[in-house]
């Protein structure tokens, strides 16, 4: 089973002082500051640097926070918030990304909406990636109730569910 809790954030560290001159590009979008973090995450740690700018090359506003025996990265991509965990030792365990329900997939807006068809879609969408699977977690209401519906692997069930007042 996918594990849906959401990571606690923390404090990042202040950065050393880094030469310019070495200082790497992260995508069109990056300030100083977000190379300045690539390349003491490079320096540092170099498999979860790798990672990181693979999978999130235009990442900007990135930030590297540790929790406990994990290290949490935070950063935009594309609009989206995300929260990347991995482990001391640079692997990575999971990616929470949230972003508007505008950006959600049509086969799976198409998929909600013929199951709940009295239903809407609204608020942000969370997307959670872990062990190879992701899930989505989509807002619906109705005038009577809310519901958030998790969508895994083509399968869709009620994750959580509240009467309106």
């Amino acid at each position: 089973m996918l594990s849906l809790g959401a990571p606690a954030l923390a404090q990042s560290s202040k950065q050393p002082f880094l030469n310019k001159k070495s200082l790497i590009n992260s995508g069109s979008g990056a300030t100083e500051a977000d190379r300045v973090t690539l390349e003491n995450l490079k320096t540092t740690n170099a498999r979860m640097y790798n990672h990181f700018t693979r999978n999130f090359g235009n990442a900007t506003d990135i930030r590297v926070s540790n929790i406990g025996k994990q290290q949490l990265i935070t950063c935009s991509v594309d609009g989206g918030l995300n929260r990347i965990r991995y482990q001391k030792n640079g692997r990575w365990q999971s990616t929470m990304r949230t972003y508007e329900n505008s950006l959600l997939p049509e086969d799976v807006r198409e998929f909600i909406n013929d199951t709940y068809p009295k239903y809407s879609i609204f608020g942000a969408v969370i997307e959670v990636s872990a062990g190879g699977n992701t899930a989505l977690l989509v807002l619906i209401e109705d005038k009577n109730s809310w519901k958030r519906i998790r969508v895994v692997n083509g399968e869709m069930d009620v994750y959580e569910e509240y009467a309106k007042r």
